[in-house]
């Protein structure tokens, strides 16, 4: 194998890598404990105190089923 061929070979193996470990960082950021965390972060801010629209109030009240 020439140095060339092998340089690319190893360049490959390392954005392979790189993408990965990308991957694997957007699914963790993607991934929640629960499905409806979203609607559970709301409503804790909402009890907090902060002012929260309209349809953003009526979104979590109804995934919870507290409509």
């Amino acid at each position: 194998m020439s140095y060339a061929s092998e340089k690319r070979r190893l360049e490959l193996k390392h954005q392979a890598a790189e993408a990965s470990a990308r991957l694997d960082a957007a699914r963790q950021r993607v991934e929640t404990k629960h499905p409806k965390d979203w609607a559970y972060r709301l409503r804790d801010r909402e009890r907090a105190g902060e002012k929260l629209t309209e349809p953003l109030r009526k979104m979590w009240r109804q995934a919870l089923g507290e409509d």
